[in-house]
């Protein structure tokens, strides 16, 4: 599970990560997200099974509580919920559905007015909703935004998330779409 060295490595990578990234919150903007997709979610068990995945339905909604940009790059510090549903019955069998919450860091850069590429890392505490049972989980994302609407201050993203959601005996391969709005406010100079 989550370890004591795991956490104090994790806090001493952001407090590196934040010194030496100092130059770059002199300038730029301070964003905000809201950020809301629908995947299609295989779970591949890592145990034998009779069937080779179990197809369900996943829904994330995610916040961006702070970010940064600048030109066209950005990162941002997510709170990510992730619904997944029950899966497609097979005879008898049904997977069970659960909710997940965590935090999710996530960088995309901005290949021209139109075409970007995103990526998230992010950590998830899950439950099952039928015999109330938690479980951790790790994401990783990755996917091309296309940007359909930018102001000074708004921007409007198209999103293909391509997800792997990593549990302790599954991985599941995710495929969506979404839409991000940003709400970007210029930094004051001191």
């Amino acid at each position: 599970m989550y370890t004591t060295g795991m956490r104090r490595t994790l806090l001493v990578f952001l407090a590196l990560l934040l010194v030496t990234a100092n130059p770059l919150w002199s300038s730029g903007k301070v964003v905000y997200a809201l950020d809301l997709s629908d995947s299609y979610y295989a779970a591949i068990p890592h145990f034998e099974d009779e069937l080779p995945f179990r197809s369900s339905n996943a829904t994330s909604l995610s916040v961006g509580l702070f970010g940064y940009e600048k030109e066209a790059f950005s990162a941002s510090l997510d709170l990510h919920t992730l619904f997944v549903t029950p899966s497609i019955p097979f005879g008898n069998y049904q997977a069970r559905g659960f909710y997940s919450v965590g935090f999710r860091i996530r960088g995309s850069y901005q290949f021209n007015r139109i075409v970007g590429l995103f990526a998230s890392i992010s950590s998830e505490a899950n439950y099952y909703r039928i015999i109330k049972e938690a479980f951790v989980s790790y994401s990783l994302q990755l996917g091309p935004q296309f940007r359909v609407f930018q102001t000074e201050k708004h921007a409007i993203d198209i999103t293909i998330p391509v997800t792997i959601h990593l549990r302790k005996e599954i991985t599941a391969p995710m495929l969506g779409v979404g839409i991000r709005y940003t709400l970007a406010l210029k930094q004051e100079k001191p």
